[in-house]
């Protein structure tokens, strides 16, 4: 992926989830996004012991170059241990509807269907059963993966050693190879607390826009997140915040946990 100084000012939701031109500045926009070109992804291989997530958020947004009769993967991973090639993921699937795949207990497809190249979305995809679109949920039961971060092998994984990625299929082999077209920005992944989209963005003069991640919810009497496990309590030691802002270093995790990604 390559850096790109352009960023999502806003977005809304119709029946057909097309949002609504960057250009309206708020205090709050995102300064980098990353542009993968589709043959490009990030990934990260965990060593030693084989952390499990159960318990989850990931955030991010994006928007696509190429969507029509192709799958846009946003985050794979295994959902099983070295001995298994199990694997989850969320995407666009070809017939456009958001997809979060999970091969052993089977796929939710949206209904609503994702057509829109011009503009921003933004995705939340949340252990509480919940998928979120601009900050409304689209649905609340669904089975979401978990998560296997540790070191599997070549075999396992076709050409590429890593055990979990952004913007491509695990595994990645020459018959699944789903790379996403498009830009990325502010991609989050919370480690130990399952989160709604109140606690990533806001609605301001009806529009739904970045709002930093800190822990706190612009709900009223919303749980704050903290003291969570590894160096930022409101991250867990698994999570990670790509911005995008460096350009020599896309895969740099800004969370202080040194999650970084290549």
């Amino acid at each position: 992926p390559s850096s790109d100084p352009n960023a999502p000012n806003q977005d809304s939701v119709d029946n057909t989830y097309t949002g609504i031109p960057s250009g309206w500045l708020t205090d709050n926009v995102i300064d980098y996004s990353a542009f993968f070109d589709g043959s490009s992804y990030l990934g990260k291989t965990y060593s030693g012991s084989t952390p499990t997530l159960s318990t989850y958020t990931f955030s991010l947004w994006v928007k696509f170059s190429f969507i029509a009769q192709q799958e846009n993967t946003l985050l794979s991973f295994k959902t099983t241990g070295d001995n298994g090639n199990e694997s989850g993921s969320f995407h666009i699937n070809p017939s456009n509807s958001l997809t979060v795949y999970y091969q052993n207990t089977g796929t939710y497809q949206s209904s609503q269907l994702f057509k829109d190249t011009l503009t921003w979305y933004h995705l939340v995809f949340s252990t509480n059963s919940s998928v979120y679109v601009n900050g409304q949920s689209i649905s609340n039961s669904v089975s979401m993966p978990p998560i296997v971060l540790g070191h599997h092998t070549s075999s396992e994984e076709g050409n590429a050693n890593a055990s979990i990625k952004i913007g491509d299929w695990w595994p990645r082999t020459s018959s699944t190879n789903y790379p996403i077209n498009g830009h990325m920005a502010n991609v989050q992944l919370i480690d130990g607390a399952a989160l709604d989209a109140s606690y990533f963005g806001e609605t301001v003069e009806g529009n739904w826009i970045h709002r930093p991640y800190d822990g706190t919810s612009t709900v009223e009497g919303a749980t704050p997140v903290s003291g969570l496990s590894g160096t930022n309590d409101k991250y867990g030691t698994n999570g990670f915040y790509l911005n995008f802002a460096d350009e020599s270093n896309l895969g740099k995790d800004v969370s202080g946990n040194g999650n970084d990604w290549t």
